[in-house]
């Protein structure tokens, strides 16, 4: 058993788990009351669950009848790592990542994210189309980046070498050519959810300013191993009075039927 891992596990208040084979995982549980609605949060970093730790202590105190379960990875290259771990945090109302970056900082919500594809030579790639909104929402977001940058982030990424061949994102809506091998697959979230409107409204509220849905050029993988415990997805993250905002609104949604390995 890994020491740093168990000081790790103590400083958050969780419970170090580890599934022969599997990621070892940090889950660190608010738990109020047993069969209520229960949310999870995914973080990279412990400093990722303190918003929503310090927001769902102070709401349960209030009487918010709403359950966390916070999870922190601690040897991940972003597989989908939480399906040993599925019936031991047991059913959701949603699922959400505090962990990917945003561009510049700046909050949207995501839309499309790369896959990654792997081939020994560079072969022609389609290209990822942005809408003309979409395209006017980056050049706001993105002062900065120039026309030619965007479009080799967000539309025609370059193959770019690596020790086994080359690698190049890979973006929804693009036909996989053949002869490559692929690393990872891309994913499309669905961006008039339920729980995405929330957060959108929140970080609306919070920054007093639209907060456009945009393509977002990140790691997919740690979004699809939330896909695992829940279809509900979301991006997102700040201060404990923006969680706070959010939680409340959660709460307001369906819960699905109770099930998790204590019952």
């Amino acid at each position: 058993m890994d020491l740093g891992s168990l000081e790790k596990s103590a400083r958050i208040g969780g419970s170090l788990l580890q599934v022969p084979g599997a990621t070892p995982l940090i889950l660190v549980e608010r738990i109020s009351e047993h069969g209520w609605p229960l949310v999870a949060v995914l973080g990279r970093h412990e400093s990722d669950l303190s918003g929503p730790l310090g927001a769902i202590g102070d709401l349960q105190a209030q009487g918010l009848p709403l359950n966390l379960a916070g999870l922190l990875p601690l040897d991940s290259d972003g597989a989908p790592f939480l399906e040993p771990y599925r019936t031991r945090i047991g059913s959701l109302v949603c699922a959400i990542d505090a962990g990917i970056p945003w561009p510049e900082g700046q909050p949207i919500v995501p839309r499309r994210l790369p896959g990654r594809l792997r081939a020994p030579h560079p072969v022609p790639l389609g290209r990822a189309r942005l809408s003309p909104l979409e395209a006017g929402q980056l050049k706001d977001l993105l002062p900065e980046w120039s026309r030619q940058h965007i479009e080799e982030v967000f539309e025609s990424p370059p193959w770019i070498p690596s020790k086994d061949g080359f690698e190049a994102p890979w973006w929804p809506g693009v036909v996989l050519p053949s002869g490559v091998q692929v690393l990872w697959d891309p994913l499309e979230l669905p961006t008039a959810a339920p729980v995405q409107e929330r957060a959108r409204a929140v970080l609306r509220g919070q920054g007093g300013r639209p907060v456009p849905v945009l393509p977002l050029d990140a790691d997919p993988r740690p979004l699809q191993a939330l896909g695992m415990l829940s279809p509900d997805l979301a991006v997102f993250r700040g201060p404990v009075e923006a969680w706070k905002d959010l939680f409340l609104r959660l709460a307001t949604l369906p819960a699905p039927p109770h099930f998790c390995a204590r019952c």
